[in-house]
């Protein structure tokens, strides 16, 4: 039930929030609002996951979260200024700035997943 409501909701938050700023073209608190809601629409779907694991390796794994956010952030903005610099993508900056996005979050949702499981295996072998 609670997943259900979870995903549903999340679903409908973002709908809404596309539809206001895409098609109403409105950005405020409301779109502040509806994304702080689909946030908690996700931790509603996975609950029960959560649940099922301490309290140590919930935490190690938002430490690595906040880490490697902070390095992508950090990746992707000295990446596109490099980019900008380059004579070689003289005309085609958006084209290379979008790829070079996507591979940067590509290779860096990797490397979360293989951190998450390395820190769920050391947990389940010390146990």
């Amino acid at each position: 039930m609670l997943k259900t409501i979870g995903f549903n909701g999340y679903l409908a938050s973002v709908g809404l929030n596309l539809f206001l700023r895409a098609g109403l073209k409105i950005n405020g608190t409301a779109n502040d609002i509806i994304s702080v809601a689909s946030l908690v629409f996700v931790l509603m779907y996975v609950w029960n996951d959560l649940k099922k694991r301490s309290a140590k390796t919930l935490i190690s794994q938002g430490i690595a979260l906040v880490i490697l956010v902070a390095l992508l952030a950090f990746a992707i903005i000295k990446g596109q200024t490099y980019i900008a610099a380059l004579p070689f993508f003289e005309g085609w900056e958006t084209p290379a700035k979008w790829v070079y996005i996507l591979l940067v979050l590509f290779l860096g949702s990797n490397l979360y997943i293989h951190i998450n499981e390395k820190i769920t295996n050391s947990k389940k072998e010390a146990s």
